[in-house]
């Protein structure tokens, strides 16, 4: 059986990428933040094949625990799902503190995860998915808005771990290990909205779709979640 590990798995997209995996016969680790809150996830505990793990991304305790409770075990594919909206648009430039901790989620987090399972990756040649956002692409930043469009600490955290990733795809590449920064489009969650076109199962679908098709001769992309290049 393949083990898929996908963090903040209790809600949103995460919580339908963890029932997208199950439902394909994986084993699944879920990330939460909290394990004693997590109330989507309760209709899943009843299968056997998932495994619920307390893990806030930005708590080194945390990611000691993951690196300790993985060692050994092959994992086929991580999602770096987890991540926070930061600050509205209307503060954003001015909430320090608010930035800092987009950043050490969106960004230093993923890269946190990923490492602390990295032996567990080239056991299993695994594939890593982290989901960015094509409002953290620099190319395209007129186009989505400019400084009008707000959201200015997320954005940037997405830029900032598309760089981080795209580091760690060229790392990993001699073993075996795929990388692919992932848009998910724009999904129905608490961070996208109630207007969003997309359903979080679709979009799960979709991106695991993607990370299927993914090949190591194309690691380290930056692709939508219908498997279309983004420009950086």
């Amino acid at each position: 059986m393949k083990t898929a590990m996908i963090t903040g798995a209790g809600r949103g997209i995460g919580l339908a990428l963890t029932t997208h995996y199950l439902e394909a016969s994986y084993a699944v680790i879920a990330g939460v933040r909290d394990v004693d809150k997590i109330p989507d996830l309760a209709p899943l505990h009843a299968n056997q094949d998932l495994e619920i793990v307390q893990l806030d991304i930005a708590a080194e305790a945390d990611i000691d625990s993951l690196r300790t409770r993985v060692a050994g075990r092959p994992i086929d594919i991580l999602i770096n799902n987890a991540g926070v909206g930061g600050p509205s648009s209307g503060d954003a430039a001015l909430d320090a503190d608010g930035w800092l901790k987009t950043f050490d989620v969106n960004c230093i987090g993923a890269t946190r995860v990923a490492l602390a399972v990295r032996e567990s990756l080239q056991t299993a040649r695994g594939k890593v998915a982290a989901i960015s956002s094509s409002l953290g692409s620099i190319a395209l930043a007129e186009a989505t808005g400019g400084l009008n469009g707000g959201a200015l600490a997320y954005r940037s955290s997405k830029a900032a771990l598309n760089m981080s990733m795209r580091l760690l795809a060229l790392a990993l590449k001699p073993d075996g290990i795929s990388v692919a920064l992932i848009c998910p489009g724009w999904v129905r969650t608490s961070l996208g909205g109630p207007d969003a076109p997309l359903p979080p199962e679709q979009s799960a679908a979709a991106i695991a779709s993607v990370i299927e098709g993914l090949e190591i001769e194309v690691t380290g992309s930056f692709l939508s979640h219908e498997g279309t290049a983004i420009p950086w």
